[in-house]
C-alpha cells in the first residue's frame, strides 16, 4: 500500500528528531544511519530514502528544520508589543535558559549546533551557514528591541548590545553541551542572570525588571 504524504512527513520528522539526539549523544561519526533509523523506528534504508545525500544532508536539514521549528517560540518575548525593552529582552533570555535546562530536545539541538556541525565534513559548513543565516534573523529581532533611541545606556551602541546578547546565547549553548549542570536551574537564577545582562545594556533596566 502506498504511503501518504502525511505518513512520509511524519517519518521524516521522527528521523530529524532521532538524528538530533543521536548526533548530540554520539557525535558525527558515531551517529550512524542504523542507529538513527532504530531510534526513529524505521530501517536504515528508510533513512537513505529521505536523505539521499547521506549524513551531511541529514545534518544540514536537521539544523534548518529544528531551528525553524523552535524559532518563533524562542523569539516570542522579543515580539511582545506591550512590553518594555527591558522586559522583552529579559523574557527572551529567561526563556532561552529555561529551554536549555528543561527541554532535552532543545538542549540536544544546541549541542549539535555547537559541537557537531563545526567538525562534520562538507555538510557541516553548509549547516553552519544555515544557522548563521538564522542568527542574522535573531540579530534583526534584537535590533528591533535595542535599536530605538534612548533604550541603551550611554556609550552602548545597538551593534554592541546585540553582540553581547548573542554572545550570551552562544555561551549558554556551550555550557548546555559541555556542562549542563552549570546552567541556572531555577527561574529565580535565570531571572538574576538575565537581569545582569539587561542592567548592563538598557537605560533604567534595573528599575524595569
Amino acid at each position: 500500500m502506498r504511503r501518504s504524504a502525511a505518513d512520509a512527513a511524519e517519518t521524516r520528522r521522527r528521523l530529524v528528531d532521532a538524528a538530533t539526539v543521536a548526533f548530540a549523544e554520539r557525535g558525527y561519526e558515531g551517529a550512524t544511519f542504523e542507529h538513527i533509523g532504530a531510534r526513529a523506528g524505521v530501517t536504515r534504508g528508510a533513512v537513505h530514502h529521505h536523505f539521499r545525500g547521506g549524513k551531511d544532508e541529514l545534518l544540514v536539514q536537521l539544523l534548518v528544520e529544528q531551528w525553524a521549528r523552535h524559532g518563533d517560540a524562542v523569539l516570542a518575548p522579543l515580539r511582545e508589543p506591550a512590553g518594555s525593552p527591558a522586559d522583552r529582552l529579559g523574557g527572551f533570555l529567561v526563556g532561552y535558559l529555561r529551554r536549555l535546562a528543561e527541554d532535552a530536545s532543545f538542549r540536544a539541538l544546541a549541542t549539535v549546533t555547537t559541537l557537531v556541525a563545526p567538525h562534520a565534513r562538507a555538510g557541516g559548513e553548509e549547516g553552519l551557514q544555515e544557522h548563521r543565516r538564522s542568527l542574522d534573523g535573531w540579530r534583526a529581532e534584537l535590533h528591533g528591541v535595542l535599536g530605538p533611541s534612548g533604550v541603551l545606556r550611554a556609550g552602548v551602541t545597538p551593534d554592541m548590545a546585540v553582540f553581547v546578547v548573542v554572545a550570551v546565547v552562544l555561551g549558554s549553548n556551550d555550557t548546555a553541551a559541555l556542562e549542563p549542570d552549570r546552567l541556572p536551574s531555577t527561574d529565580s537564577e535565570r531571572r538574576a542572570a538575565a537581569a545582569a545582562v539587561v542592567h548592563g545594556l538598557i537605560e533604567g533596566g534595573d528599575d524595569e525588571r
